[in-house]
């Protein structure tokens, strides 16, 4: 006779309430990738750090991550901020060891950083194509070889890196090299997940769509028409970076470990429609 289930261990909610709270992640330190103010970056850094993560930052020059430092500063959030240009994946594998002098082994490593380039396919150079593959996908692989034995060592760590909706559908305009580079990350996650999941550490692929952020409203014309697109797929707006943000945070806790080498699809439903 098959024996009875205990639905005091399969249905116990306290490991819900464990993980789903302000200080969820106390104790992990985080560097979050791409941290430009407003944007995926700034804001998942935001959303790890309400759950108690420590956390540091990156991004491509001064320049660009001063809105960001001037904002976390003046809102309390403590972080540490750091620069490299991912253009040269060289920096990128040299900002993960100076991120472990500073600090000891990281236990979250978001991979937000890249750069979004029109490349017309008879006219694009190899010199375009190669600052593009690097920057969203050479980089993010070498500070990962940095940052990946810490984690080995202390049997924890978790791992996010980003796609795009342009590597599973063509979008309008000239995005053949953004589209390629963004496709690659999705077998790294599921490699990362494959060979270190039994050494707890887990990764993710997240495939946002188009997400609300200051660069687009620069752009009035652009955001318009952002906007106007957005307003027409099924849950009618465009993300706000921070629910992109929170859905890293839940990933890096508990409940997201038995979802390893997941991508998890962040478009408001677009490509549902027929």
């Amino acid at each position: 006779m098959a024996s009875r289930i205990d639905p005091a261990h399969l249905l116990d909610v306290s490991f819900v309430e464990r993980v789903l709270k302000p200080d969820c992640l106390a104790g992990r330190r985080a560097l979050v990738t791409g941290a430009r103010f407003c944007s995926i970056g700034s804001a998942t850094a935001l959303a790890l750090h309400a759950c108690g993560a420590e956390i540091a930052i990156h991004a491509e020059t001064d320049e660009v991550i001063e809105p960001t430092c001037r904002f976390f500063d003046g809102n309390g959030i403590r972080y540490e901020p750091f620069v490299a240009d991912f253009s040269n994946p060289q920096e990128a594998e040299a900002l993960g060891h100076r991120v472990l002098e500073r600090s000891g082994p990281v236990d979250v490593l978001v991979n937000v950083a890249g750069v979004t380039l029109p490349t017309e396919i008879t006219r694009v150079t190899v010199a375009e194509y190669r600052r593009i593959h690097d920057i969203n996908c050479t980089s993010g692989v070498m500070l990962t070889k940095a940052l990946l034995p810490g984690m080995i060592e202390v049997g924890r760590g978790n791992i996010v890196c980003f796609s795009s909706i342009a590597a599973r559908r063509p979008l309008p305009g000239h995005y053949v090299a953004y589209a390629m580079s963004k496709a690659a990350t999705e077998p790294l996650t599921q490699y990362l997940a494959v060979t270190y999941g039994k050494r707890g550490i887990t990764a993710h692929t997240i495939v946002p769509g188009i997400v609300d952020n200051e660069r687009h409203r620069q752009d009035a014309e652009l955001f318009a028409a952002i906007k106007s697109e957005t307003d027409n797929q099924p849950v009618g707006y465009m993300a706000r970076p921070i629910e992109v943000g929170a859905s890293v945070a839940l990933l890096c806790t508990d409940l997201g470990r038995y979802a390893n080498g997941s991508s998890l699809l962040m478009d408001g439903g677009r490509l549902t429609q027929f």
